[in-house]
């Protein structure tokens, strides 16, 4: 993300590399037996690095008034515009398994919200966490270069709908893991009492997975969406 270079999991030779892992190696897949559902989601993951780097540059930019090159945006946006119908060309696919979550009380009394999202599988609830997060970047990119459509309340949607699923996804030893990547996105859009209670659950996170650390998080902090 920090370079001029795609990631090299973008790679063509990479791509023939995932569609042949070996059999069973999502957890997913060897409970459902439907490749597709991790292959079609991670093969055009690996593209979202550059659309991260190159969004969050065009955002720093716009927050600053600083000038940008027309023709740059213009190819963003595209990039963006493709990726996220690949995205949601999946979700659709993925909603036809019925894996959705429903609303159930929250069990966690420092919770933010009185009910919060449960899913049957909680693998299938982390892939749906990641989706979201996915798509908070690739809508946030396109609000960033003046997309016709406005997303700010999808995006305020995606995000209470991560937060609200953190409860029941990252609840046994592996759920960090889980959320580890859609968590971390979605704290860059919520408020301030969000980001505080995210970083309190993380202190607990990273005793079973190190990688989701508070100490990796920046301070809560006022930003210009303030979600929760």
């Amino acid at each position: 993300m920090f370079t001029s270079q795609d990631c090299f999991l973008s790679r063509k030779r990479w791509e023939k590399l995932l569609y042949n892992r070996p059999s069973g190696f999502d957890t997913v897949l060897s409970q459902t037996g439907i490749d597709w559902v991790h292959d079609d989601y991670m093969t055009p993951l690996a593209k979202m690095p550059a659309i991260l780097r190159e969004g969050r540059k065009l955002r720093d930019a716009n927050n600053h008034n600083m000038p940008v090159d027309a023709a740059y945006v213009a190819q963003l946006l595209r990039r963006a515009e493709t990726l996220r119908a690949t995205f949601v060309s999946w979700h659709d696919r993925f909603e036809k398994l019925d894996y959705g979550p429903i609303e159930v009380p929250s069990q966690d009394p420092s919770s933010l919200y009185e009910t919060v999202l449960s899913y049957s599988n909680v693998w299938a609830g982390g892939m749906y966490m990641s989706y979201w997060a996915t798509m908070l970047i690739l809508q946030e990119t396109l609000n960033q270069c003046q997309y016709p459509i406005d997303y700010s309340e999808s995006n305020h949607q995606l995000v209470r709908n991560i937060l609200r699923s953190v409860e029941t996804v990252a609840a046994d030893v592996m759920g960090p893991y889980r959320i580890g990547y859609s968590i971390r996105i979605a704290y860059e859009f919520a408020d301030i009492r969000a980001q505080a209670w995210v970083t309190s659950l993380l202190v607990g996170f990273q005793k079973r997975y190190a990688a989701v650390s508070a100490e990796k998080y920046p301070e809560p902090a006022a930003n210009e969406y303030q979600y929760s």
